[in-house]
C-alpha cells in the first residue's frame, strides 16, 4: 500500500527573474560540469544550456578554489550569477 503525503509547504524565492517554490512552475535547471577555472568551457556550456531552454544554471566551486574570479561569469547576461561554494576532500 502506498502512502500519500501532501507536498511540503515551501516559500517562494527568486533566482534572478525565475520564481522557485510555493506553486511556481518547475524551472529547467542544470549544473555546469567543466573545471571551475575553465571560464571558456563554462561560458560555452551556459550558452548551450540557454539555447536548450535552461532557466537556472548552477556551478559548484571547491572551497580550495574559492579564489576563482567570478567577474567573467557575472558579466554573462543570460543568467544571474550566484556561485555555490562547497567543501570536498581532495
Amino acid at each position: 500500500m502506498e502512502s500519500q503525503r501532501p507536498n511540503a509547504k515551501t516559500r517562494r524565492v527568486m533566482v534572478g527573474a525565475v520564481p522557485v517554490g510555493k506553486g511556481a512552475p518547475c524551472a529547467v535547471q542544470s549544473m555546469l560540469n567543466a573545471a571551475a577555472d575553465d571560464v571558456t568551457a563554462n561560458l560555452a556550456q551556459i550558452e548551450r544550456l540557454a539555447e536548450a531552454g535552461c532557466e537556472i544554471v548552477r556551478m559548484a566551486i571547491r572551497a580550495n578554489h574559492a579564489s576563482i574570479r567570478s567577474k567573467p561569469y557575472a558579466r554573462h547576461h543570460r543568467f544571474p550569477w550566484s556561485p555555490t561554494f562547497i567543501s570536498m576532500p581532495i
